[in-house]
Parts: structure tokens; sequence; C-alpha cells
């Protein structure tokens, strides 16, 4: 998560005079039926009266009045009415017209504001402070925020995924100053107002993101470690971060335990993760979610097959993060989504080769390790030598991690026969049918080195090998997988057997 510059929406006179009447109409009618009754309603006389006093029919109608009754510990109770609106009551249409979508997409690249995925068509133009609908621990209350329906810089555009779990959702540190836009804290983290990065960071090898706020923390009481040096240990070491800072269901997503766990959760005792924004972004937004974690593998291993050897020059510096983005824009066109993982990814990758010294120490140290393969790996950004565990067996890291196969619902009980698939072919992730299921397995590099591999698309079916994959570009694999049917054949156990 990245942040992004914001840029002032100037849409014509307009649909600037819509959105600021129809805003004026919300803040003027919310203040003209504020009651001192408890269980005030609205009768048909007293809409009719709104009508005639100029108020939209639209407002009027959707004015949603609620009785909350509190309990103390005596249990004595004590009631409070709010006036807000229902779904109804707004226009989606003056705050997500096409030019508010089409202003944010561009100042967005085209990716969500929060996950950093492309948006393939178009996006959610969705409210920061929702003005409607809020959730506030599982329960849903009335938004104090209607008078920010129209207000630009009250938007964000995001991915459906995102928007399922954004929506109606602005957790704060303290309700107390709840509706008050000057003294809130919010715990979603803002993109275009937050240094995101002090945040959240990511691990440069699962892709997960985690809560580098509570880490830095966690590092500073339990190690004594500044943020600097805790920088230096999580590039030496991405496993440094507690597992309980992912976020995320660990069974689900098979997150790595830590050597540290045990020593963060003797520090949680005095401690609440849920004052940690980089942890609650996170969980409210669900930022390692399987879909995106495939996505960021494969942008892990797209920008290390594809990213060329640096200048010396540029090896003996510090990068800045500004940096180390112009220089994957220069080499790769373009990197806009997922630009804090390719930033840590860099980082750690320049700590793992040593790029930190000099480039000569570099390679003085391929030259004395006499056990390399001569040829030139696909790891980036230095091209080190590779030591030669099977020379025939030899399978790049950008395809290990990008292929794999599945077994769909209707193949259980197949044998000597395994659909392989790519993770950057969305299409055959789930199966054939919408309503199939599946089941992904690893493929095993040594063992399968030697079985035929076959390709079908629509006028023709080869053989192919994993050594001539091994030995393609990417972008002829990924190719390959987006217009065609692959299997490999060998001694392959069925999943389920036959009755």
């Amino acid at each position: 998560m990245m942040p992004i510059k914001y840029s002032p929406l100037q849409p014509d006179g307009n649909e600037r005079l819509k959105a600021a009447t129809a805003t004026q109409q919300i803040k003027d009618i919310l203040e003209r039926v504020a009651v001192n009754s408890l269980y005030q309603t609205l009768t048909q006389k007293d809409r009719g009266l709104l009508f005639d006093e100029g108020y939209a029919g639209t407002l009027i109608d959707n004015l949603v009045f609620l009785t909350l009754r509190s309990y103390d510990s005596d249990g004595h109770y004590s009631d409070d009415i709010v006036v807000g609106l229902n779904n109804f009551a707004v226009d989606p249409s003056l705050y997500s017209s096409r030019y508010v979508e089409q202003h944010f997409t561009a100042m967005n690249h085209c990716r969500c504001a929060y996950c950093e995925t492309y948006i393939p068509s178009s996006g959610v133009v969705c409210h920061v402070r929702p003005p409607v609908v809020l959730k506030n621990n599982n329960k849903i209350q009335q938004s104090p925020y209607g008078v920010l329906a129209y207000d630009y810089e009250n938007l964000v555009l995001i991915c459906s995924d995102c928007y399922t779990k954004k929506s109606g959702v602005f957790p704060l540190i303290s309700e107390r100053f709840r509706g008050d836009v000057t003294k809130e804290q919010p715990l979603l983290l803002n993109p275009f107002k937050d240094s995101t990065r002090e945040f959240i960071r990511f691990n440069p090898i699962t892709g997960l993101a985690f809560a580098f706020d509570a880490v830095k923390d966690f590092a500073k009481d339990t190690f004594h470690l500044s943020e600097s040096e805790l920088e230096n240990e999580l590039y030496n070491n991405p496993n440094f971060v507690p597992s309980q800072l992912y976020g995320c269901d660990k069974s689900a997503l098979a997150v790595p335990s830590s050597d540290n766990d045990k020593a963060f959760s003797k520090w949680m005792i005095d401690k609440k993760l849920s004052i940690y924004r980089g942890f609650e972004t996170i969980r409210y937004l669900n930022l390692n979610r399987n879909s995106l974690l495939i996505e960021r593998r494969a942008h892990i291993n797209s920008i290390e097959c594809c990213g060329q050897k640096i200048d010396d020059s540029e090896l003996n510096k510090d990068l800045a993060d500004s940096e180390i983005l112009a220089w994957f824009e220069h080499q790769l066109g373009c990197v806009h989504r997922f630009q804090s993982l390719t930033i840590d990814c860099f980082r750690f990758w320049l700590q793992q080769y040593n790029i930190s010294s000099t480039s000569n120490e570099v390679k003085k140290n391929n030259t004395k390790n006499t056990t390399v393969d001569s040829e030139e790996s696909e790891s980036f950004p230095v091209k080190l030598g590779r030591p030669k565990l099977n020379e025939k067996a030899f399978i790049p890291e950008w395809i290990q991690s990008l292929l794999m196969y599945m077994v769909i619902e209707s193949e259980l009980t197949m044998e000597n026969k395994r659909r392989i698939v790519s993770l950057r072919n969305s299409d055959y992730l789930y199966g054939t049918d919408n309503d199939q299921k599946c089941v992904f397995l690893p493929i095993d590099w040594q063992g399968d080195f030697e079985n035929v591999i076959k390709v079908r698309d629509s006028q023709h079916t080869w053989e192919t090998s994993f050594s001539e994959l091994a030995a393609s570009i990417p972008l002829e694999v990924l190719q390959i997988f987006s217009s065609a049917e692959v299997w490999a054949e060998g001694d392959y156990a069925p999943l389920v057997k036959t009755p």
C-alpha cells in the first residue's frame, strides 16, 4: 500500500452545482428535523410541510429516526435519538459520475487504492467516511457523515473485493470524537493522507502484508532495535515478523510460524493490536486474502525475472523508495501495482546478494565459488551463479512459483495425467464451471522432470517438457497458458480411488 498524490477534482460547473446543492440540502434537512423528543417520527403532514419548504422528496422519504438505548453498570438506561439517511437518499450519479471515476482511475494509475491490484475495467467509487450506514463493532448504526456524501475528498477508488470489506466501515481508535472530523483518529489508513509504509510492509518471499507499526514497537520493546536496525533485520530475515501480525487466518493462508511468536505473545500481554493502524487496516480489508497473495507472488516473480542488472554506480548507494520505483519504471515500462511490495523485494535482494557492498566484492565472491553454474541465473537484480543441485533438473525460481498442478472435481479419479495451470491466469483457477471445486498441488520439479507435457489449443496438440518451459522467456510461457490447455503425463496417482 503506497501513498497516492491527491489531485483535486475540477468537474464542470453543472456537476459542481448539483453536488453543492445536494450537500446543502442534506445539511439543511438534518438541521431542520433535529428534535428533542426521543420518539419523533415524520407524519405525512410533516413530510408535506418539508416538501413545501423546498426539500427534495428523495431526502424527505428516506430520513431515518432511531432511538438508541444504552445501560450503565447499575442497569440504568439512557436514550438518545439519531437522525440519518438510508441508501436511497444519496444519489450515486453525483459522487460516482463518469468524470469522477475517470479522475480517480488516472490518479490511482488504474489500481485499487487499498490493495494496489489493477482494476480491469472499472472500480468502485467508495466513501472513506460512510455517509449512510456505519458498521461499528458488528453493529449497524446511523452514520454522522451524511453531509460528506458528495465531498470529493471523502472518496476513494477501490476494487470490488476491497469494497465488500470497506463499505460502511470506518473504525476509530476512540469513539469519543465520532463525527468530528477534526478530532477523529481513524484506524483505516487513507492512501491520500497517510505515509502508509510507516504502517504496512510486505514479506518479500511470501507477499504477505504485515503490520509494520506493531513490529516496530515489538522490536523496540523486546530487542531494543531502532527502526533502521529493524529494517536491516527484516531484510536479512523476513521471518522475523511474528505470524500474528499478518492479520489473517493462519490455517487458511499457511502463515509461516516465526521464532519470535513466543516473545510476541509475552509482549502482547500489555498491548492491544486494535490500536495499530497497520494491523487493523490489514484485518478490516483482508489484505492477505488468497487471491491477492497469488497476484503478489506472481508480481514478485515478474519483477525478479524481467529485471536486468543495475549499473554498478547504482549498486553502491542507498536508493530512496522513489528512486527504486523510478528504476523499475524505466526498465519495465510501468510498475504501478504493488509498489510497496516492489520496494521491499528490491531491498531484500540487495541485502541477500550483498549489493550494499562494492560490486567488486560481489564479483569476487562469485569467482571463488567453484561449484556454481557459469550460466546466468534468473535471480534479480544481480545475475549470480547458481549451485548445481541437478543440472538436468534446473528450473528457475520464477517458473517454480508460477506453475502448479490443478485437479478439478470431475478429475479426482483420473490417473497418469495432471492438469498444469499458471497462477497468472485466473480463468483456470477455479475450474471450468462456476460451481466446480478444485485442488491445487505443488509440482515435484525433481521427480516429475522427465514427464511429458502436452499442450492443446483450438487447432492442434503438441508435446513439450519441463526443460523447454524452463528455457523459455516468461512472456512465452504466459502466452501458452493463456491460450491453451496444458497437462503432464506420468505416474500420477488419483486423488480419489474409484469404488
